[in-house]
């Protein structure tokens, strides 16, 4: 099971979840160094926490992303919004038993992020919002309406892997 750090007391916890692959503590770290602009800002828009009750409780993983506004239009801005993906796919791994979910703000298109491809094929994860009809909602429903567009756009995102899938029910 993951490693648990900074607990947040309330009925259950809620715990920031200590990083274990080399490329989840590189985007963390990556803040501290004072690389490029882009990079460096990915380690506050990205966190893996985790949510359970007692020590022998079920735990349930969450990463949660803030891409970089202006993806579409920024090859830089997609990379690293794209890297911070990738350490998410590759910490997901580590854990296979644990029910997972990815969500936040891509700031992107879907088309954008190979790495979302990757969660929903390669990995069996599921796009909530695409398959919102199952409870009685709109499916692929706009979250947002970017200050530069005209039309509302689908950039928030919840995606539940197969483990965590059958526990959402609206």
């Amino acid at each position: 099971m993951p490693i648990l750090a900074t607990p947040i007391t309330f009925a259950f916890k809620l715990f920031r979840l200590v990083a274990f692959t080399c490329t989840f503590v590189a985007l963390l770290a990556a803040f501290r160094s004072g690389k490029s602009i882009y990079i460096h800002r990915c380690s506050s828009r990205a966190m893996h926490v985790g949510f359970g009750q007692g020590s022998h409780g079920k735990l349930i993983s969450f990463f949660v992303i803030y891409g970089h506004s202006g993806a579409n239009g920024s090859t830089k801005k997609a990379a690293a919004t794209s890297a911070i993906l990738k350490a998410c796919i590759i910490e997901a791994m580590i854990f296979p038993e644990v029910p997972k979910f990815l969500l936040g703000d891509r700031n992107g298109d879907w088309a954008t992020f190979p790495e979302l491809a990757t969660f929903r094929d390669t990995m069996g994860w599921t796009d909530l919002n695409a398959v919102a009809d199952q409870w009685g909602q709109q499916p692929d429903a706009p979250t947002c309406i970017t200050a530069q567009a005209n039309e509302a756009t689908v950039r928030d995102m919840v995606l539940a892997c197969p483990i965590a899938f059958p526990w959402v029910t609206n």
